[in-house]
């Protein structure tokens, strides 16, 4: 069996360089095949982190950064993952932001109400909605 696991909760071993390398070592050495970036050092390279991913054997399936933090630097974002080989980046965005970077955007909400389930449609839109935007590979160049 092949397993991932989602970094965030690694943020303070990833900070440097030599973080980012020797964590992508050790989680390879106790059985994860698959990682989900976040949180990574605003000063380690992302050539450092793909150099670390190889060195380890780490496939990286995507990343997640805070919509603050992508926000009119999404081409660099996604060239980054793409650096890493990740098939997804995922938003995480505060319910203030969510509704002006999808007017921004001139992104819609398609959605279907279950006829059994009345609470769904105010549950995708008030909950899950404002806390992650995923960008496919097809949809962002990625």
């Amino acid at each position: 069996m092949k397993i991932g696991i989602q970094a965030s909760s690694l943020k303070k071993f990833l900070q440097t360089p030599q973080d980012v390398r020797e964590t992508f070592h050790r989680l390879k050495e106790i059985g994860y095949n698959f990682v989900q970036i976040e949180w990574v050092g605003e000063n380690v390279p992302a050539e450092s982190v793909r150099e670390s991913l190889d060195d380890s054997g780490l496939v990286c399936v995507g990343t997640q950064d805070g919509f603050d933090e992508i926000d009119g630097r999404l081409d660099e974002y996604i060239a980054r993952g793409r650096l890493w080989g990740g098939k997804y980046m995922c938003a995480i965005f505060e319910n203030s932001n969510m509704a002006q970077y999808l007017r921004r955007n001139n992104i819609r909400v398609n959605h279907k109400e279950p006829s059994r389930n009345a609470g769904y449609k105010n549950f995708i839109l008030d909950i899950v909605i404002p806390c992650i935007l995923m960008f496919a590979t097809d949809r962002c160049k990625y």
